[in-house]
């Protein structure tokens, strides 16, 4: 049978927005088996810190059953081993209970996908600890996997409870069938792997799970008295651990089917990789033309043995009914987990695995006969499931779903052609949101009503003050003692240019500054041009050591901001973003890209204000830019802040600029609305994105290793009056403490009503992931500030022992810290440590103008502030190796 002929993206199923190196890298080649040993640590990593999204979901399952197909493989020939086993059955054990534990929030109709494809992981999981040979699981790691999966589908059991109009069809109400089917089926799956327990337990667990599948308990003998109780629970035992060890019947068909379903994907995912690599060798290679003529023909063949299969369960779609919803109910009030494996998900599992397959394959090579099975279970179904996933896979061809959406013939009776219209429209935004072609996006005219009714809103919780109970630190002495250099950055520093004549021309000061996160360079922002200066060599002249000068020839256009990551700049002007490697052989630089920045989705003009750039230790750089969309109406004009992302990729050994799929205005309210951003940044680690708001607000998103939101934005609320002479929340920054806690360290430019106006201290709060009420005794005001002026920048050491504070008049001041009274952090400092070198005046900074950093050569915490004027100060500070977080 020839080939099928596959799109350059067809590999993509989740829309990952991933290089096609990426995959490259873990499926072909001599070090693929490292590479994907390297991958799958990176991608557990994100599940541990429960930093998931829908890519790192299906990118994960797309490696475990690569990985399952090369364990079941693994002796094939030398020739073929490039493929060979990476992963391991500790690597395995540990995403499985990492993953189980991962609860994934709803806050838009993505979560449901995402619920949906953690079900899906969970399953290749079981079945890769199948491949590997693991017959047996130890009692606790088993009941863990039971309790977790029995949260799960109470979680799905709440939010079938919540949904407000039963009538309507939604992307939600379509992944919770699938998960409640992936759940039961995983749940059944765990009984392949034995388990030792004393043998009372084990009788009683099966006595239990008779009830759960419907054996009627009152045909069970349980003997006569109390004397015979421990012998007839032994004869129990004895009698009944087959059917908790061993699944059902049915279901070994179906564990079969998806075993070659997921061959059958892993190979369609190798035969698209080697057809899209560009390697002659790899062209050449007959492996290439066999894997991909090999995966088709399994599709065709697996196909047509589900299709029999399906076949000889006569007409289910009139028969069949799903568990009942108030026994559900109660199975998951009495934590009795998912719901039984029934005959009803026997049939189910056996179309989920046809649906799993045709999104790769042609309609055409469906059998006929089971075409029209399809179309008669779609009109014919007492259960609305099985006409959903009839949908599914009628229209799982891309090529072909906009013609077969037309085609597909509706039963005229009653409102069934209505609905089902509802239905396809529905199921294709699904599969289109699996293909990566569709997102969540938010209406420009979303009512609180409507968002009420999709579930949109969120309900906020209170913090737990226990859970933010710090140990005491260790008293750290600080001094005021530092170091000052200046930059030449035109060529003399400005502080020799002031003592010039007026008539003399001096140079344009710069408009911002700041520094990369090793300290190791400065950058120089002027409305045309910006320098980078290397601080590898500081001395107590000049430094003239530029590493880039970047000139932009646009006189009609200005830089708004800059920053540098330890390898990039990036720079913006009010319609479009640029980024320039730095390190390179000329001070040129080179250039990676340029975005123009689109208009909104009601046709507004789109203005950039600030940007931020965190490069990871695995290589990937992100990119986001803080701005805002206005429009003119009648009555007034409206001002909504938005966030765009974006990263670079490594293709062929180039960094490439790309624009990255990601959203920041839901749930609704839109955080952003009426609002826009002041100030943006990462956190060191890349695992939240704190901004500051022209409305005196902080907001900070927790952040999936792919840079998405994870929930609605945790947000703190200053009010400032406009009677006052306070210019606001002037900056925000985001580190861990000692015990690994997040914090949020927010600065102030108060008025001289500080003392009579709780709003305006610089102060340190706990940093939840998501929208939550913090109780005041949490929130500790940096009170040792209180004879200070407008604080406009500040930073914090890692872990989180020292904050550094720039005032407005280039003063810079440190204090130390301490564990609050009530919980949290805070300075029990009467008054801040001095440095005793000044910055210049500035009314404000910018988020990189003052950055710790761990020098290894002395072996000692250091911390840099930098100026518009080229002025730098170091500072070397009492801590060591042992307690610093690298």
């Amino acid at each position: 049978m020839a080939a099928v002929t596959l799109p350059p993206d067809a590999f993509l199923y989740d829309g990952s927005q991933r290089p096609r190196d990426w995959y490259k890298g873990w499926t072909i080649g001599g070090n693929a088996s490292s590479v994907r040993k390297s991958v799958g640590e990176e991608l557990l990593d994100a599940v541990e810190k429960k930093r998931v999204d829908s890519q790192t979901l299906a990118e994960l399952m797309m490696i475990i059953d690569f990985e399952f197909v090369c364990q079941r493989y693994e002796d094939r020939a030398e020739s073929e081993s490039e493929t060979g086993a990476a992963l391991t059955r500790a690597w395995t054990s540990r995403l499985m209970k990492d993953l189980s534990e991962c609860l994934i929030d709803t806050i838009n109709d993505t979560s449901h996908f995402e619920r949906e494809l953690q079900s899906r992981s969970l399953l290749s999981g079981l079945s890769l600890l199948r491949a590997f040979g693991v017959e047996q699981m130890q009692n606790d790691y088993f009941e863990l996997l039971r309790n977790n999966f029995e949260k799960r589908s109470q979680d799905l059991a709440w939010q079938r409870t919540i949904r407000q109009d039963p009538r309507t069809f939604t992307r939600a109400k379509f992944r919770r069938v699938q998960c409640s089917y992936l759940l039961s089926c995983a749940a059944e799956y765990a009984k392949h792997f034995q388990r030792a327990q004393p043998i009372g337990m084990t009788a009683l667990m099966t006595f239990i799970n008779l009830a759960f599948f419907g054996v009627t308990v009152a045909s069970i003998p349980m003997g006569g008295g109390l004397g015979s109780l421990q012998s007839s629970l032994s004869n129990l035992d004895s009698s009944l651990r087959p059917l908790w060890q061993d699944p059902n019947s049915d279901y070994q068909v179906l564990w079969n089917m998806q075993e070659v379903t997921r061959t059958v994907v892993a190979l369609r995912l190798y035969a698209a990789i080697r057809d899209s690599a560009a390697d002659t060798l790899l062209q050449a290679d007959p492996v290439r033309s066999e894997m991909a003529s090999s995966w088709s023909a399994l599709a065709t063949s697996v196909l047509e043995q589900l299709s029999l299969i399906i076949s000889d369960q006569g007409s289910f779609e009139e028969d069949l009914s799903p568990p009942h919803s108030f026994w559900q109910h109660i199975l998951n009030t009495i934590q009795r987990g998912p719901a039984a494996f029934t005959k009803y998900f026997f049939v189910y599992g056996l179309l989920d695995c046809v649906a799993q397959i045709c999104r790769f394959v042609k309609l055409e090579q469906i059998p006929e006969s089971f075409r029209n099975r399809l179309i008669a279970v779609m009109n014919k179904s007492k259960d609305d499931a099985y006409r959903w996933k009839a949908l599914e896979i009628l229209l799982a061809d891309r090529s072909t779903r906009d013609a077969q959406r037309q085609a597909i013939p509706l039963r005229k009776e009653g409102n069934l052609s209505e609905s089902v219209e509802q239905e396809i429209k529905v199921i294709c935004e699904c599969l289109g949101e699996e293909e990566g072609n569709i997102t969540a996006r938010r209406s420009s005219s979303v009512s609180p009503q409507a968002a009420t009714a999709s579930n949109e809103s969120i309900m906020e919780s209170t913090l737990s003050i226990q859970d933010w109970i710090e140990s005491p630190l260790e008293t750290v002495d600080l001094d005021g003692r530092a170091e000052r250099f200046i930059v030449a950055v035109d060529g003399k520093p400005l502080s020799t240019l002031k003592k010039l004549k007026p008539s003399v021309h001096r140079p344009e000061k710069s408009k911002s500054s700041g520094l990369s996160p090793d300290c190791q360079a400065a950058f120089f922002l002027k409305d045309h041009s910006l320098k980078v200066f290397s601080l590898a060599n500081l001395n107590q002249q000049y430094n003239e050591e530029m590493i880039l000068e970047v000139v932009d020839c646009r006189k009609s256009l200005e830089y708004q901001a800059a920053a540098i990551s330890n390898n990039y700049a990036a720079l913006i002007t009010r319609t479009d973003l640029g980024v320039i490697q730095i390190r390179t052989e000329t001070s040129k630089g080179k250039l990676i890209g340029r975005e123009s920045f689109k208009k909104g989705i009601i046709g507004s003009p789109w203005r950039a204000d600030c940007v931020a750039i965190h490069e990871a230790p695995e290589g990937r750089v992100w990119i986001t830019v803080g701005g805002r969309l206005t429009k003119d109406t009648d009555a007034s004009r409206d001002v909504h802040g938005k966030i765009k992302m974006y990263r670079i990729d490594q293709i062929n050994g180039e960094a490439v600029l790309a624009a990255h799929t990601a959203y920041f205005d839901r749930p609704y309210p839109d955080p952003l609305a009426r609002d826009f951003i002041k100030k943006i940044d990462f956190s060191a680690d890349g695992a939240n994105l704190v901004c500051v708001t022209k409305n005196n607000c902080v907001l900070s998103w927790r952040l999936s290793n792919n840079a998405r939101a994870r929930q609605a934005p945790f947000r703190i609320a200053k009010t400032f009056g406009s009677h006052m002479t306070a210019r606001g929340v002037t900056s925000a920054i985001a580190f861990l403490s000692v015990s690994s806690r997040p914090y949020v360290l927010y600065t102030t430019s108060p008025s001289n009503e500080r003392n009579r106006h709780g709003g305006e201290w610089t102060s340190i709060s706990p940093l939840p992931a998501t929208l939550t009420v913090v109780p005041s005794q949490l929130e500790n005001q940096l009170t040792a500030l209180v004879w200070t002026k407008s604080i406009i920048m500040g930073a914090a050491s890692c872990p989180g022992k020292i904050v550094a504070l720039l005032e407005d008049t280039g003063k810079l001041m440190l204090l130390s810290l301490a564990p609050g009274k009530h919980g949290g952090l805070w300075s029990a400092m009467d008054r801040p440590v001095q440095v005793e070198h000044r910055l210049s005046e500035q009314e404000k900074s910018s988020a990189t103008s003052i950055r710790f950093h761990y020098n290894e050569c002395d072996r000692r915490l250091e911390l840099f502030a930098v100026d518009n004027e080229g002025i730098i100060i170091r500072k070397r500070l009492p801590i060591d190796r042992d307690h610093i977080r690298l």
